[in-house]
């Protein structure tokens, strides 16, 4: 395994938040065009959101200024989102699926690259709701 320092920890910590404010965003967006299954898609707006404050936070506690935004990431996907909720309620559920499933592999990945304390997060809290909000998504795209 190789080496696990500071730099490398708030680089993953940093992609990490900007996905978290990415999905944040998309499910806004979803929420606002997808009445149907509008209450599934705040709860994992809402989650996605203790993400991102508690890596602010966490950040915070390193010294380090957390991200502002998502970056080219969110842009990419709010105009996938947009999208799909062209082609309908199945398929925007279904790209909010993928982002899940790409959510939970990049914490996966990248747990053996983070300093303890940083992993701490990603294990304790961080990939438990990843879990959670994947659950959510793909048992929803299974009901439509």
């Amino acid at each position: 395994m190789a080496e696990v320092n500071k730099e490398q920890s708030v680089k993953h910590m940093q992609n990490f938040l900007r996905n978290e404010l990415a999905a944040v965003e998309t499910y806004q967006n979803a929420t606002n065009s997808l009445k149907r299954v509008e209450s599934e898609l705040t709860d994992a707006r809402l989650s996605h959101q203790q993400r991102v404050d508690a890596l602010r936070e966490h950040l915070r506690g390193m010294g380090e200024e957390p991200a502002s935004d998502s970056g080219a990431w969110g842009s990419f996907a709010n105009m996938a989102q947009s999208l799909a909720n062209a082609g309908g309620e199945a398929a925007a559920v279904s790209l909010l699926e993928e982002g899940e499933d790409r959510g939970l592999a990049d914490y996966r990945k990248h747990l053996d690259e983070l300093l303890p304390q940083c992993r701490q997060l990603v294990d304790a809290k961080l990939l438990p709701e990843q879990e959670k909000t994947h659950r959510m998504l793909s048992d929803l795209k299974k009901r439509l």
